[in-house]
């Protein structure tokens, strides 16, 4: 939910035509990244990637992970980012609207203020400035969702717990198929 957020927010090209075709976002920055004959680990590198940068994940965080050189990790950072110059774009613009004044808001309108941004702490408030509006709005998605799941319920299984995109059901066994079709 995090990542089609991302590709909403920043109207990235690449990132919302893999999810309007029903892509898989991993395998196609694998991809771009390694070619069509990747690796698992290579999948779970540009899986990595993917979650990371949009979370100030750097070249020495990757590098430490994946036992590389911090030049090697540089080009596969530098690399996602000339493939999706829109997300880019959003990344570092909404990394430096703290610096500015400007408060981050979900779609829905919520707001995360910060205090003065200083040199001990500016690293951590532009991460939490980039965080803020994806996560927040992925999961007041999620929070919608089951708003609107509970009364087509009807008793044929409850909700027992919302874990970031995910609604947790309690299903009966012979509910199972039709709730799970319901749900989707």
């Amino acid at each position: 939910a995090e990542l089609r957020t991302l590709a909403y927010l920043s109207q990235d090209e690449f990132l919302k035509n893999v999810y309007i075709n029903d892509k898989d976002l991993h395998d196609e920055v694998a991809i771009e990244l390694y070619g069509e004959d990747f690796t698992k680990e290579q999948r779970v590198m540009a899986k990595t990637i993917n979650f990371g940068l949009a979370y100030g994940r750097t070249a020495y965080s990757i590098a430490e992970t994946f036992d590389m050189s911090t030049e090697e990790a540089q080009a596969l950072l530098d690399r996602w980012f000339e493939q999706k110059p829109g997300a880019a774009k959003y990344i570092k613009e909404t990394r430096q609207e703290p610096h500015n004044g400007v408060i981050p808001r979900t779609v829905f309108g919520r707001k995360r203020r910060f205090g003065a941004i200083d040199k001990k702490n500016a690293w951590a408030i532009e991460n939490e400035a980039i965080n803020f509006p994806i996560q927040s709005t992925a999961s007041d998605l999620t929070l919608l969702s089951a708003v609107r799941l509970q009364p087509l319920l009807k008793g044929r299984a409850m909700i027992v717990n919302l874990v970031h995109d995910s609604i947790v059901l309690d299903v009966p066994k012979e509910n199972v198929a039709e709730i799970a079709k319901l749900t989707k």
